[in-house]
């Protein structure tokens, strides 16, 4: 499946057709109603999305951290390159 690629990423520009190339390291706050969540998690989907909006990372990276919600929970994502 191809799909099209933004202008821009992380503020970047992005060169005519040659796909980005970045590193990211990424930590998944789970809660109960999430895909494939094991038991000992009880958290509740808005108790998740205030503990990934509050992660240190967040806070002091501001400018290259993202926090995106699919159906296995909340992803902070960091770019590290």
């Amino acid at each position: 499946m191809r799909c099209a690629l933004p202008k821009r990423i992380w503020g970047v520009e992005l060169p005519d057709g040659h796909p980005p190339r970045i590193s990211v390291n990424h930590i998944l706050v789970k809660h109960v109603a999430a895909k494939r969540v094991p038991q000992s998690v009880a958290r509740t989907r808005e108790e998740a999305r205030l503990r990934a909006l509050s992660c240190p990372l967040l806070l002091l990276r501001r400018l290259r951290c993202n926090v995106v919600e699919t159906p296995s929970g909340f992803h902070i994502i960091l770019r590290t390159e």
